[in-house]
């Protein structure tokens, strides 16, 4: 489904991606871990065609989406939340989801309410602007927002990041019942190692631009990744 050779990016003469490669195929989930400044928001960004990279490949499902605009990436099928959720403050949650309907906007009352099936605790809220809502409620208001969308791919990065632990476990479920019920493959970027164990089929780990290490993810324990890899200290487990 997607494949990713060689790639190089970075701002301005500041390199930070440093010749990436990996792959994915239909329906997979993969997880990508490292410390802060490797790479991973970047990487993102090269993906979705938000960055435009120096050197490299990015394909997806056969097609060369290398430095393509970012529209052309979303309808090709990908989809992106990125980190702090970036949703529109002043609309309200059901005109935000209606922002996500690029693909099919005729389609959009349909779309929504079929993707609200996934988020019920979003039907309560479709009034109130996306500024109004808590930072866990944003959250789950990018997420559905991207899946009006209709993506084949979503690319996800730091979904839980300052979000209380019942909305994250309400996140987790809800992407495995995309896995179960949509087939729709997945990259994490994710500091919180137990949420990416749980869901990764597998774990990329990132450090200075480069895929440095590979694994299942039930083959390592929490302890183990972030001992080898985060560099964190108990106090940084979640």
């Amino acid at each position: 489904m997607l494949e990713v050779d060689d790639l190089h990016a970075g701002y301005g003469r500041v390199p930070v991606l440093n010749g990436l490669r990996f792959g994915m195929v239909a329906g997979e989930f993969v997880g990508v871990f490292g410390r802060n400044g490797m790479g991973k928001t970047t990487l993102m960004r090269a993906l979705i065609g938000a960055l435009r990279t120096t050197r490299g490949l990015v394909r997806f499902e056969g097609g060369d989406l290398t430095n393509r605009r970012a529209h052309i990436h979303a309808r090709a099928g990908i989809g992106y939340v990125p980190q702090g959720r970036q949703i529109f403050p002043t609309l309200s949650v059901i005109d935000n989801l209606r922002m996500g309907c690029v693909k099919a906007p005729r389609e959009a009352e349909a779309t929504v309410m079929s993707v609200l099936e996934l988020f019920p605790r979003l039907r309560g809220l479709l009034e109130r602007t996306g500024g109004s809502l808590s930072g866990g409620e944003q959250q789950l208001v990018a997420l559905a927002r991207c899946l009006c969308g209709k993506p084949r791919l979503m690319l996800l990065d730091e979904p839980t990041e300052g979000i209380q632990p019942s909305i994250c476990d309400e996140i987790m479920e809800t992407l495995a019942q995309l896995r179960e019920r949509h087939g729709i493959a997945i990259l994490l970027v994710e500091q919180d190692i137990d949420f990416l164990r749980a869901l990764s089929d597998r774990i990329l780990v990132i450090e200075r631009g480069e895929i440095i290490a590979e694994f299942p993810s039930g083959s390592m324990s929490t302890e183990d990744i972030a001992h080898r890899y985060g560099g964190l200290g108990a106090a940084n487990l979640k």
